[in-house]
């Protein structure tokens, strides 16, 4: 992942006392951008290019630290992309609240969204709050899987394929990441495996409740079956 540290300065045009800013956006997309502007929410025009002379490609994060008044905290964030595409602008962004991370993501229909990760770890898609669920899934089984689909039960569509390109082969560990709704701790996950075998799903697995490692294994009758390592075990 490649990272630069940029130092950008807004002005006030009057004396008043300034807040610093320092937050990265990451390029989560398969796509490559040429700009990356930033401006308060009340302000209608962009000024320079942050990334001016560099290529904003896929995978790279760039770090962004800069002065602002005290008084704002809401900005405007504006990429342009290197193909002529339309600019992507997201709206009354508040880089005060800790802000870490700004993931610049790709959904499965290829719309361009994002993610706010504080230093907290408390995400922020959209004006809905969320947290980060990690943990680590391995293949205990003589099996090889090309699927892992996870979703919050109360939810009927499994989204993405968290290991789309990889094989799960046996003795295989993923470690998985990914965003959830704040109030969301209960979820299903599904294995997909080769050759028509049917998809194997378990129901209602408590992801908040600090899962370390879920181990996924085949009992004495050869049915798939889980068991979860919690980080004091």
């Amino acid at each position: 992942m490649k990272k630069i540290i940029l130092s950008v300065f807004i002005l006030a045009t009057s004396i008043k006392v300034n807040a610093q800013i320092s937050f990265a956006v990451s390029n989560n997309t398969k796509l490559d951008f040429s700009g990356i502007f930033v401006t308060p929410s009340e302000k209608n025009s962009w000024g320079s290019n942050l990334v001016e002379g560099l290529s904003f490609e896929s995978g790279a994060t760039y770090n962004m630290d800069f002065a602002s008044p005290a008084t704002n905290c809401y900005f405007d964030l504006k990429i342009t992309q290197n193909n002529g595409s339309k600019d992507l602008i997201f709206k009354k962004i508040d880089m005060c609240n800790d802000m870490a991370i700004f993931w610049i993501n790709q959904d499965s229909k290829g719309n361009i969204t994002y993610k706010v990760e504080n230093s907290q770890n408390t995400l922020n898609t959209n004006n809905q709050t969320e947290k980060e669920v990690s943990f680590a899934i391995s293949n205990d089984t003589k099996l090889d899987f090309s699927g892992l689909f996870v979703k919050p039960s109360q939810k009927t569509s499994w989204g993405l394929n968290l290991v789309e390109g990889f094989s799960f082969e046996p003795e295989a560990t993923y470690n998985i990441d990914f965003a959830s709704p704040a109030t969301n701790c209960i979820f299903d996950l599904k294995i997909v495996g080769h050759n028509g075998m049917k998809d194997v799903i378990f129901k209602e697995i408590d992801m908040c409740n600090h899962m370390a490692i879920l181990y996924v294994y085949e009992d004495l009758k050869g049915k798939l079956t889980y068991r979860i390592q919690n980080p004091d075990k």
